[in-house]
């Protein structure tokens, strides 16, 4: 308690300029590990992939796994026979991307059967992947079709992100 009432005496000598570039740093500091949040939605905050040193585990000429439904290597077409291919580019650590995972399994389960392709790369175990189609946030859905890269800024639920892949 005696750790509050000093730092609210601080916070008290503070004129507005010093109150305001803290609240700046504490948001800096906040943001800098993802891009999802409404603040990083209007601010030109990007999380830099990939970190100096880090070993790229995957073959960028790799093809699909269809197992578990990730892939590694670079997607600048749509999905087998030129089918609309989306995918989902996220990190393990990343809280939205924990988030969107349980609606991105549910598209995965309801478009078996379809055309479209839905796949999903680990950014940390394949950075390549993201920095060839230009990712620079996570968790970021891309839909390939037609030849064309199409980012989606829609909510993050199955019926939104299916209805997006329907009308793109």
């Amino acid at each position: 308690m005696k750790v509050v009432n000093q730092a609210l005496k601080a916070w008290n000598r503070m004129s507005l300029l010093q109150k305001a570039f803290l609240v700046v740093a504490l948001l800096t500091v906040v943001c800098s590990i993802c891009t999802d949040c409404v603040l990083c939605n209007h601010w030109p905050v990007k999380f830099p992939l990939g970190r100096e040193g880090f070993q790229d585990a995957a073959d960028p000429a790799s093809a699909a796994n269809g197992a578990d439904s990730q892939f590694k290597g670079p997607v600048v077409a749509g999905g087998k026979n030129g089918a609309p291919k989306i995918v989902l580019y996220y990190v393990p650590w990343c809280p939205h991307c924990k988030n969107i995972m349980p609606e991105w399994n549910k598209l995965e389960q309801n478009m078996q059967g379809t055309q479209t392709e839905v796949k999903k790369v680990d950014c940390e175990a394949n950075p390549e992947a993201a920095k060839q189609n230009n990712v620079d946030g996570f968790p970021t859905i891309i839909l390939f079709k037609n030849g064309k890269a199409l980012n989606y800024e829609g909510d993050r639920t199955m019926e939104e992100i299916k209805s997006f892949i329907q009308n793109s």
